[in-house]
């Protein structure tokens, strides 16, 4: 006996969940826009040749680790290498873990907020539910905020080159900037009247070398020994070149880093510094300083060595390694950031 099946029902409850879908969708964008606001932009991960170039390199490491145990002998040799190729791929495979799963996580930025998809998870957040964040600073001075905690607890962080960062600090700088009183603002009568010159002279100081940057000089000799050794031991050409200038080279740049600088001379004033290098001299104002890079040696009390100064609209002024006097730089220091607008 033939039998036959009446699909109409299927067809209907099918058509009625993709339009519930649908409007709900609708629906979910409607309260995302009253709440947060006018949209400024949606933004995915920048999938490219950066996104997997740190995958590629520690797939390299994994590789060795693998070639180490293929080759290995049987018995203990084994076992060891075995722990050797998994220790190598163990890098590789948290990557894998913490970037690839959110390669569709979306972001869409509003006058108000912000709103974060991941997967079938929606994460909403207001300026104002902000408790902390979580920043860096990207190539050009381009701030990005990186992961947000929330006043009741809950932590949104962004997923691994996450397009629209830059505007989503903005957008939050724009709004606590907005909630500081009109009398705190800075006015432009305020900022006519910054001091033009440098005002009269403090202090002056000069390089003063210093015993421990002395240590690495006698810890950077034993591989220049053993590549001057090299170019003995060592029959041919090549090799020798191969063999010692690696070790030999970074004893030169470090005596050269360390003694060229050794006749500058630095100023203080009262409304900034000026400097001399190499014959030239910089004049910069407390006011004109962009911003600063700093070192961590471990042969220095601070945690944080200066070694130079951005003038806006102006060049690098470097500090040398032992100047004296730092310490009256370090209270103007400060790092401004322009809007650039978006990325491309």
């Amino acid at each position: 006996m033939a039998r036959f099946y009446d699909y109409s029902y299927d067809i209907a409850r099918l058509t009625v969940s993709g339009l519930s879908k649908q409007l709900s969708k609708i629906v979910n964008e409607s309260t995302v826009t009253s709440e947060l606001g006018v949209l400024k932009g949606n933004f995915g991960v920048r999938l490219g040749f950066g996104y997997f170039l740190p995958h590629a390199g520690l797939a390299v490491v994994s590789l060795i680790g693998f070639a180490i145990w293929w080759g290995s002998n049987a018995g203990w040799q084994r076992y060891v290498s075995l722990f050797v190729f998994v220790l190598l791929t163990a890098p590789l495979a948290f990557a894998v873990w913490k970037t690839l799963p959110r390669v569709f996580d979306k972001l869409s930025v509003y006058q108000n907020g912000f709103a974060y998809y991941r997967g079938s998870q929606t994460f909403l957040c207001r300026w104002d539910e902000i408790k902390d964040l979580d920043t860096m600073v990207d190539t050009g001075n381009r701030p990005r905020i990186t992961g947000v905690e929330k006043r009741s607890g809950e932590k949104i962080t962004f997923a691994y080159k996450m397009r629209g960062l830059d505007l989503l600090d903005h957008e939050y700088f724009e709004y606590t900037y907005a909630q500081i009183p009109e009398s705190e603002k800075a006015m432009p009568e305020d900022i006519s009247a910054e001091p033009a010159s440098l005002g009269n002279l403090q202090k002056t100081f000069h390089v003063k070398i210093r015993l421990r940057n002395l240590g690495p000089i006698f810890l950077l000799m034993f591989p220049a020994f053993m590549g001057v050794a090299a170019i003995f031991a060592v029959p041919d050409i090549v090799g020798k070149i191969f063999c010692s200038v690696p070790a030999i080279f970074p004893l030169f740049i470090y005596l050269w880093f360390l003694f060229s600088s050794r006749r500058d001379e630095m100023r203080i004033y009262d409304n900034g510094f000026s400097y001399w290098n190499k014959g030239q001299t910089t004049e910069c104002l407390w006011s004109q300083i962009e911003d600063y890079d700093t070192t961590k040696t471990a042969f220095s009390k601070l945690p944080d060595s200066l070694i130079s100064i951005k003038k806006e609209n102006g060049p690098w002024i470097p500090i040398a390694m032992d100047m004296q006097g730092k310490e009256y730089l370090e209270p103007h220091l400060r790092t401004l950031i322009k809007w650039k607008g978006l990325e491309e």
